[in-house]
This record gives C-alpha cells, structure tokens and sequence, in this order.
C-alpha cells in the first residue's frame, strides 16, 4: 500500500470521526447525557438525604443507582434515535429498522437492571434455622458498624460506640454478651449468629449526613430471622453516654429487660470518667508501645476522675499487661508496673466480686496465678452458668494444664 492511499484512508477516517461528533451534535446526544448525569446525581442525592430521615435500608439507594447506571445508555440511544421534526415536534426516525432498535434497547435495558439487582441487591434468608441452632439463653453478640472499607471516621465512631454499647450491656445481670472478634460487619450475620449459637445479634451502619453521621442500630432475631428493634442517632462526640443509655435501652426493652439507670452507665455516673474510659480503649486497640502508654494515661484518669470504676481498673490492667509483653520496657518500670497491675487487680475484685463478667476478666488477667484463676473462673459460673466466654477460658487452663478430657467438656 503506497503513501498516498495510506494518506487517503486516514484522511477518509478523521472525515467519519468529525461526521460522527457533528452527527451527535445535530441530534443533541451530548446535552441529553450531561443532563441526564445531573438529574440522576439530583434524584440521588435526594433520595439519600430522605432514606436517611427515615432510616430506611441502604438497598433502596443502591436499586436506584442500578437503574441509573443502566438508564444511562437508553437514555442516549433515545437522544440519537428521537428527531425534532421541521415542525417543532419530535418523533423517532423509524429509517433502517431504528425503531426496533429502540424496543431492543430498552428490553436489554430492562434485562441488564432485573439481573443485576438480582446479583447485588440482598436477598431475604427464607429458610429456617437448622435443626442444631441452639441458642445461648438471652444471649447477643454486638457486631462491628463499619464495612471493610469505612473511612477512619467511620472506624472512628463505630469502635467508640461498640465500647460503649459493650459496657452497657454489661450491666444487665440477666444479658449474656457473646464477644466475636470481627474486624468489620460480616456479609451473613444470621448464620454468623447460628453458628457461634447467638440469640440476637446488634448490628448497625454509619451514614454521612448534612453536618454530621448518622448511625443506625438493628437488633435481629436470629432464630425469627427479624429485626427485633432499630432506631437511629445522631453522632454528637459530646454524647456518648446519652447516646449509650439510649441505645442500651432499647435493646433492653425489646428483650424485656430491666433498662439501666439513666444517671449511672458502664459502671459510673461520671461522664468524663467514662469519656477517658473510650479514649483509653481507643488508643489500647493499636497495640504499639506510644499508644499504650497513652492507653494507661486514659485509664489512669478515669480511675482519678470515678475511683469505683471497675470498668477502668480492668482496662488498665489490660493496658499495663499488653505494655509489659513488648519489648523495651526497663526492668525498674517492668517491676513497677506488675505490682501496680496486681494492686488493680485486687481492687477491681473487691469493688465487684459479685459480677461475673467481671470476675471472668479478672480471671483472665490473672496471669501470675493460675489457682486463682480457676478459682475466679469457677466463682463466675456459678454466679451465670451460662456465660460461655467463661467456660472457653476455664476449658484453655485446663487444657494446659494436661486435663484435655475436662478441657473438651468445658469446650
């Protein structure tokens, strides 16, 4: 092929091109998607704003984003296909079989939206438990607020709020907390709650809304495969405690439970005590050396600020305890502090030797004596024979200590 008719067929091609962008000018294709993105981006940002208010489920917005995305091609196929008549009416151009097209596009339009819905949208579960659920009496698990992909604010707030609604759950006597350890909300939590034999599972999402987050808290029914309860809140950092009582209540009453005093939560009627509680778990949670020194700072000042916050004496035990396990600690601070580990400790029981929760974290953290520890264990399960976190950390000492058949009846 010689270079003239190289230079030909490009010429003849840059032709087509500029024929097909002043083709799609002339039929005003370009305004209709530009259009078309501004009124989809609207509609959404409406619809969010009004889904939000009545804390409606998120799938609503994504069947809508659905039908955008795959209105959008339409709606372009119509701009090129529909002509303005010489009248000022407008009508489509029925040449080479343009009409069909139209009736095939929208068919494949409205295949393409049935399917992917189909695929992304959640599905109910309809069939029942398995014959084996059994769960745990008056037992919850509180599950992450926060998908993989949350931002640090979303993380932010979703780990404080757990905290808070963990401490305040814990103060009802006739709840059992069953505590999974998820970095972020499972895709199935009903069959998450079948399989670690959970009645009811807290789970909630963290919206961004004008000004603020909103979160919004569901309690489900796992043997029902329902949502016992739900509401929504304001995210105020200024807030925790009333938002913690308000919550905890809910779930309360939704089990026909006694609901917690509204002057006293997670263990104090101190707000700023229980705001260096959070801050002390917050920090605790990145387990590097700087942070847990800010960790026990924080629990340190929750002890001065409420000197009866059993709540806070654990955590700095936890604090002083993940701090001694790293490396780097000289041994005059290392000596120091396991005594004043052992001091909280011994405090902590006598302010709440008649809780068992409490008395299963005292006996975890009891790592210097293990008789006490199974003696803590065993006090516990008396006090609630039902707490299953006990029994899994009685079945460990046993186990190590080369009892594996009272281990695994335990287990």
């Amino acid at each position: 092929m010689g270079r003239s008719e190289r230079k030909g067929i490009k010429r003849e091609m840059n032709d087509q091109h500029k024929s097909f962008f002043a083709e799609l000018r002339r039929r005003r294709v370009l305004p209709v998607a530009g259009a078309y993105i501004a009124i989809a981006w609207l509609a959404t940002e409406i619809v969010s704003f009004l889904l939000e208010q009545i804390a409606a489920s998120a799938w609503i917005l994504r069947l809508l984003a659905i039908v955008f995305v795959v209105g959008f091609p339409i709606a372009v196929a119509l701009a090129w296909i529909i002509q303005k008549q010489p009248g000022g009416s407008y009508a489509i151009d029925a040449s080479r079989g343009r009409g069909r097209a139209v009736a095939v596009t929208v068919v494949l339009g409205l295949l393409v939206t049935a399917g992917l819905a189909w695929l992304i949208l959640p599905r109910i579960e309809d069939a029942p438990p398995s014959p084996d659920y059994n769960p745990l009496p008056d037992s919850i698990a509180i599950l992450p607020f926060y998908t993989a992909d949350a931002t640090p604010q979303e993380r932010t707030i979703g780990d404080t709020l757990f905290h808070a609604l963990r401490e305040g759950l814990n103060q009802s006597t006739e709840l059992t907390q069953v505590k999974l350890k998820l970095d972020a909300a499972p895709a199935n939590p009903l069959a998450l709650g079948r399989r670690f034999r959970v009645a009811t599972l807290l789970t909630g999402r963290i919206n961004r809304i004008s000004g603020g987050s909103r979160v919004t808290l569901e309690l489900l029914d796992v043997a029902a495969n329902a949502v016992r309860w739900s509401e929504s809140f304001d995210w105020i950092p200024t807030r925790i405690m009333e938002i913690g009582t308000e919550a905890a209540n809910g779930v309360l009453q939704s089990l026909a439970m006694p609901v917690l005093a509204v002057d006293r939560f997670a263990g104090t009627d101190n707000p700023a005590a229980y705001d260096a509680l959070l801050l002390g778990y917050f920090h605790f949670k990145d387990f590097n050396v700087a942070e847990l020194r800010i960790a026990m700072q924080e629990f340190q000042r929750a002890i001065e600020l409420d000197p009866g916050y059993v709540q806070a004496y654990l955590g700095l035990t936890q604090a002083i305890s993940a701090y001694l396990a790293m490396k780097g600690p000289p041994e005059a601070e290392r000596q120091a502090l396991t005594k004043r580990r052992q001091e909280l400790l011994d405090t902590a029981y006598r302010l709440d030797e008649n809780n068992a929760d409490t008395l299963s974290q005292l006996g975890f953290l009891q790592s210097d004596n293990n008789q006490l520890r199974v003696l803590m264990y065993e006090r516990a399960l008396e006090l609630d024979p039902d707490n299953a976190h006990t029994y899994f950390r009685l079945g460990r000492v046993r186990f190590s200590e080369g009892k594996p058949e009272e281990a695994e009846r335990l287990f």
